[in-house]
């Protein structure tokens, strides 16, 4: 549930592997770039990613990006989406924020 200022929070969990350094990555929210970072946690673990945002009550687009990487072994994932902490699935990478 969003609270009167419709702030929306995301969250979901990233996981990478690589070779030479930790890969980077970008996340857009209706096409608007959130941030970009490169990975936080060490490899083999994960690091909770959280994305405050304004959003009405719709379909809004979520693109997680990973940027070219230095080896093509990098590999970068994202699990356990959650929109306002109520697990969801993208779909076509679209979510939906009940009314």
């Amino acid at each position: 549930m969003q609270n009167s200022d419709n702030v929306t929070i995301i969250e979901f969990e990233v996981y990478a592997v690589w070779y030479k350094s930790a890969p980077t990555y970008r996340i857009y929210v209706d096409n608007e770039l959130m941030t970009e970072r490169t990975f936080l946690g060490k490899e083999y673990e994960f690091y909770r990613e959280r994305v405050c945002v304004k959003l009405d009550p719709g379909v809004h687009t979520f693109i997680f990006e990973k940027l070219p990487a230095q080896s093509v072994e990098d590999r970068l994932s994202i699990k356990n989406f959650k929109v306002n902490k109520t697990p969801t699935t993208l779909v076509e990478n679209q979510f939906t924020i009940p009314v």
